[in-house]
């Protein structure tokens, strides 16, 4: 078990539920108790439609009378007034709703305490009962559903916004009380610099004021300019304090010890030793019995397959990893799963579409009899005939230095002849200490030079091996079966059967409804352009030759939740610093 001590200081294993989820039926209503509630999406349209009949305001030449009537009756001002400065306010309020719809509890909080001073404000300049009675009444509704409002902004955001709004505004109030100062003869009213200030201040804050008045146009272009500026730094400060949470700190080393050990325990699949590579961050389940690796792209967190656990308590870990993601403002997506776990993700509320195949085969079945198999033992024959020798290099029984040296030339001519950089998630990358940490199969011709190698990682507890790193010379292509064909035959001989020579993205990928079909052809592109560089398309086609055993691999994500940003969010992730390189032919 992790100790306290990891858990109290892990930003990690903060939970944010009340309390460890006891069962998937609770899980479940967990996730669904933090699902958009109607009544709440409708409030944030309305005030996007509020925000809108304010943009028309700002835009149109003339004023509707619509516009006037509900002024009366919105708990936001509508009114005649400065174009540009309406245009902001409306901007504000697409912002604060679109915070409202997330939950966040600040957007919540901004909300009613705006709702309170609405009708303060415009005290003596008409009749506020109307407004005053509306606001009321969503101040109820607002109390009442506030158990849904509590999604965290992220800490750092929220200081960087007070520093920031506090200096432009102490800097906008400065200048405008020593301009009112200087423009005394334009104004008429309170010309003393504590009515400046004031004057300034009821600008900036309130955007109006009846301590000094406008008598000139340069007068009313600074009045303007006062207004504009406060409504400025407020949206700059409102986009800020509204961030989802940001994870700035690196994974500790504890954290990914323990995920270790949950792997050694519990992992099944080829692909939880990518889990500990260094792009990862950790959620662990209440009870410490179960891990969620993932990356964070913008919101959107990105798990890397199925979470690892016991199998009873992998699908508690959807649903509590569901809410976590939720507190912080973020989407989930579970990239890779198994077709076993589908009806759990779906069950959490989850969207679920195939993306690709996975290979499996057994190397105490495997044999090149037959005419399926022709290519193959074409290809090694071939290989044989050129004197082409395998060898298993396994560092932990002596380093070779020269052997390593030739691999890392192997890796850098693949690389640049595909025009490529490495690629990271769920992928492994060539370095000595991978190399070293990892078994490699190599192809050696006769003077005892490298020709092509893949390198191989074991998952459940060394009773499998999983295909990762493919690459050869040039002259070296044709080898690659005659490589992976030896290394079956090394596995049998160890006693090790199970073997997967990875996933196949787009492979048998099936067609979804067709509300989502539009959605999958633009996550589709984005692997198009992903198969451009590492060859998806062919290299489904090399594993099909193996006649393996195809196991469907999905992707889960929450209803709701754009897909095409979804798709966007993988391959930056497969990519770090070089998306565009990947999407631009």
């Amino acid at each position: 078990m992790i100790t306290d001590k990891a858990v109290s200081s892990s930003e990690v294993l903060l939970m944010v539920s009340d309390g460890p989820i006891e069962d998937v039926s609770a899980g479940e209503k967990a996730s669904r108790r933090f699902r958009p509630i109607t009544s709440i999406v409708v409030l944030a349209w309305a005030v996007r439609l509020v925000s809108l009949v304010n943009m028309l305001n700002a835009l149109l030449r003339y004023q509707p009378k619509l516009i006037f009537w509900l002024g009366k009756w919105v708990p936001f001002e509508i009114s005649e007034g400065n174009r540009i400065r309406i245009f902001l306010m409306s901007v504000l309020l697409f912002v604060l709703a679109s915070g409202l719809q997330r939950g966040k509890r600040l957007a919540w909080q901004i909300t009613i305490f705006g709702l309170l001073l609405a009708p303060i404000l415009h005290l003596g300049r008409g009749a506020v009962w109307p407004q005053a009675l509306v606001n009321l009444a969503l101040i109820g509704f607002l109390f009442q559903h506030r158990r849904y409002f509590t999604v965290e902004s992220d800490p750092r955001s929220i200081r960087s916004a007070l520093i920031i709004c506090s200096l432009l505004a102490a800097g906008l109030l400065i200048f405008g009380t020593v301009r009112l100062h200087a423009l005394h003869k334009h104004t008429l009213g309170d010309h003393t610099w504590p009515g400046c200030v004031q004057t300034a201040c009821e600008l900036v804050f309130v955007h109006h004021t009846n301590t000094q008045l406008a008598v000139t146009s340069h007068a009313r272009d600074l009045f303007t300019v006062l207004r504009i500026g406060g409504t400025s730094i407020a949206l700059v400060g409102l986009f800020l304090i509204l961030r989802p949470v940001l994870l700035r700190r690196r994974t500790r080393v504890e954290h990914r010890d323990y995920a270790r050990s949950l792997i050694a325990q519990y992992g099944s699949d080829p692909l939880d030793s990518y889990a500990l590579l260094s792009d990862k961050r950790y959620f662990f389940t209440a009870n410490g019995q179960a891990v969620v690796p993932y990356v964070l792209s913008g919101n959107l967190a990105i798990a890397l397959a199925d979470p690892i656990g016991s199998s009873q308590e992998r699908p508690h870990a959807i649903s509590e990893f569901a809410l976590f993601c939720r507190h912080q403002d973020w989407e989930p997506v579970f990239y890779e799963v198994a077709e076993e776990l589908v009806g759990h993700y779906e069950g959490a509320g989850f969207s679920v579409f195939k993306i690709g195949e996975e290979a499996r085969l057994r190397a105490d079945e495997f044999h090149l009899k037959g005419r399926d198999f022709q290519n193959l033992r074409t290809a090694c024959n071939s290989a044989r005939k050129q004197n082409v020798q395998f060898r298993w290099y396994d560092s932990a029984r002596g380093i070779d230095e020269a052997l390593e040296r030739q691999l890392a030339d192997i890796s850098r001519q693949w690389l640049e002849g595909k025009n490529a950089r490495e690629m990271t998630f769920d992928m492994g990358s060539y370095s000595t200490e991978n190399i070293r940490g990892e078994s490699v199969a190599v192809a050696i011709d006769s003077l005892g030079r490298a020709l092509a190698f893949a390198t191989w990682r074991p998952f459940a507890r060394g009773t499998g091996q999983s295909l990762d790193l493919m690459r050869s010379l040039r002259k070296g292509r044709n080898l690659m079966d005659f490589v992976l064909v030896e290394s079956i035959l090394h596995f049998r001989s160890q006693g090790i059967n199970d073997i997967s020579l990875g996933n196949a993205p787009l492979a048998n990928a099936e067609k979804g409804t067709a509300r989502l079909q539009a959605e999958e052809k633009a996550v589709q592109f984005l692997f198009e352009n992903l198969n451009r560089i590492y060859g998806y398309k062919s290299l489904f086609e090399f594993k099909r030759k193996y006649r393996p055993r195809w196991q469907g691999r999905y992707v889960a994500y929450h209803r709701g939740a754009h897909l095409p940003l979804v798709g966007l969010a993988l391959v930056r992730v497969h990519a770090p610093g070089g998306i565009w390189k990947f999407l631009v032919p």
